[in-house]
């Protein structure tokens, strides 16, 4: 997991969610980062070894990292500016000239802190931009080197909690951060109520206006699923205690800002964890995924040998549950029986689907065929499996374009031309649908399809 610099929220996060983990047995290596940026980084390299990692809203889009997805948005970080001997009254103007801790490189920190002081009029050419660490910063703004550090991070960051408390030091009121709110809509504003820090110093002394992007917990979209929910289970346990800028429960949220929800974060926000690891401990649970997956390839065997006499039933066998199945030997280290399984499949459903000269003979078969072919990385014959079906069932209720299986044609343009002309069929579908039940609204049927019950 990559997590952040000493002293940072994303370091003390890091540290709980490997506590939790190891109660399940999963050993999370923690890669200290200088933040966001770097961690964005990480996750998009293949071969970095990082599969988790904390990312701060505004910093990238699904489009500039198509192989990250979101398990949802876990704590709000805002933009701390702490200074030292300045004019609070005076707002950004009294930054000229001063010297400024704005992050290091790969930070959100700096990604932001930049943003806002540019629109403050504070640039490079006004202010001396220093790139530190948080607690280098912090160092240094109580010893009195440098002026001002902004710091992106949690109430409950260490630095930050230090920075209140330190004699001589005050914590800026962002100006129109309102504005800010409207000019960057991932921000969120936020007040620090006066004496939240120390009732009795009363600290701060006023309420602070602040501004705050929230922090998502991104993962590869190749995380197994297993871990997924082990990372979401540990983060409603992490995060879901109210705090000073949030309600009991507001954390985990199924927010997707910059990246996807996904597909397991959306079950887990509705739903919880599935039902063996809510009742079993996590190897228990994995094993016994595996043992339901090896039961029924044990059932499916026989049919599959039997395929030359009954290609029916060898078809049958190896249907919807084909992907789900290998996907659940590799991720055991069954690479030998799942390669073995997934070539019988291919070539009983081939044999089912096209006669000899390669035409098309059983439509039933084309979506199990599909699958499979997209799973095992035959895209053009998965692609062609799906034209040749639409028109007999363009409606297909099988298909379902979030299954990973299907994710894996993702660019392929005769895919995209197969979801476009699938839209328009429904499409038209739903309009001659809804034509008919203006026709004929007293219809037997059409009272059906409104209510959902017989006559």
């Amino acid at each position: 997991m990559a997590t952040g610099p000493a002293g940072s929220a994303y370091a003390e996060y890091g540290a709980r969610y490997r506590e939790r983990l190891a109660r399940s047995g999963i050993q999370l290596t923690l890669v200290p980062t200088e933040g966001a940026v770097a961690n964005l980084a990480l996750l998009r390299d293949a071969v970095s070894g990082v599969g988790a990692g904390f990312v701060q809203a505004g910093t990238t889009t699904a489009a500039e990292s198509p192989g990250l997805v979101s398990l949802g948005t876990v704590f709000y970080e805002p933009l701390w500016l702490f200074e030292r001997g300045l004019d609070p009254k005076a707002g950004f103007a009294a930054l000229a000239g001063r010297r400024i801790s704005i992050g290091r490189e790969g930070s959100g920190t700096r990604a932001l802190a930049l943003r806002i002081l540019d629109l403050g009029g504070v640039g490079a050419g006004v202010a001396e931009l220093m790139a530190l660490s948080p607690e280098e910063a912090a160092d240094r703004l109580e010893g009195g080197t440098i002026d001002a550090a902004a710091i992106v991070t949690s109430w409950e960051s260490p630095v930050v909690r230090r920075l209140l408390m330190a004699p001589g030091i005050t914590l800026a009121s962002l100006p129109r951060a309102d504005a800010h709110v409207a000019l960057q809509p991932h921000l969120t504003k936020l007040v620090l109520p006066a004496g939240v820090a120390d009732l009795g110093r009363n600290l701060p002394p006023a309420d602070v206006m602040l501004v705050a992007p929230k922090a998502s917990l991104a993962v590869r979209r190749d995380l197994h699923p297993a871990l997924q929910y082990l990372l979401l289970d540990a983060a409603d346990q992490i995060h879901a205690a109210p705090g000073v800028f949030h309600r009991a429960s507001e954390f985990p949220a199924a927010e997707a800002i910059d990246l996807p929800l996904a597909d397991d974060a959306l079950q887990f926000h509705k739903a919880g964890r599935p039902f063996l690891q809510r009742h079993l401990p996590f190897w228990l649970a994995v094993q016994g995924q595996y043992a339901e997956a090896a039961e029924v390839y044990a059932r499916a065997g026989p049919l599959l040998d039997t395929q030359a006499n009954a290609p029916g039933e060898g078809a049958h066998a190896c249907s919807a549950a084909t992907p789900a199945l290998l996907r659940t030997y590799r991720a055991m280290g069954r690479t030998d029986e799942a390669q073995s399984l997934a070539t019988r499949c291919l070539e009983v459903l081939r044999r089912r689907y096209e006669d000899e000269e390669g035409t098309p003979r059983d439509t039933d078969t084309a979506f199990a065929l599909a699958a499979l072919a997209a799973n095992e990385g035959y895209k053009d014959e998965a692609v062609r499996a799906l034209d040749n079906n639409i028109e007999r069932k363009p409606l297909e209720p099988f298909f379902d374009p979030r299954l990973p299986w299907y994710r894996n044609l993702a660019g392929h343009p005769g895919y995209a031309d197969y979801l476009a002309e699938r839209q328009r069929r429904m499409e038209q579908a739903r309009a001659e649908m809804e034509s008919i039940q203006e026709q004929f609204p007293n219809s037997v049927i059409v009272r059906m399809i409104r209510t959902g019950q017989p006559p």
